[in-house]
């Protein structure tokens, strides 16, 4: 990935975020189904176009973040399967 097995982001990440495409501010997505779910999912959510906090959920998502300069913006991250902390 980006980031290397080092995992320096000062060093291996974009300095800067990439700029924004044009588009609107707000973008909306599909949600996945969530089958037995109370509250029940709904189907779109509403997304900024220019996120300020970032949860990752994989390591894929994580390299692309940093190759986009994004880095900074990451709360949070899931561990990998299998991983103790």
């Amino acid at each position: 990935g980006v980031l290397g097995n080092d995992r320096r982001p000062d060093e291996s990440c974009a300095p800067e975020p990439a700029r924004l495409d044009e588009g609107p501010p707000d973008r909306e997505v599909r949600n996945a189904a969530g089958h037995g779910v109370s509250p029940p999912i709904p189907g779109m959510t509403v997304v900024r176009a220019d996120p300020q906090r970032i949860v990752v959920l994989s390591g894929d998502q994580l390299d692309g973040l940093c190759a986009l300069g994004l880095q900074s913006r990451v709360v949070a991250a899931a561990l990998p399967d299998g991983s103790t902390g």
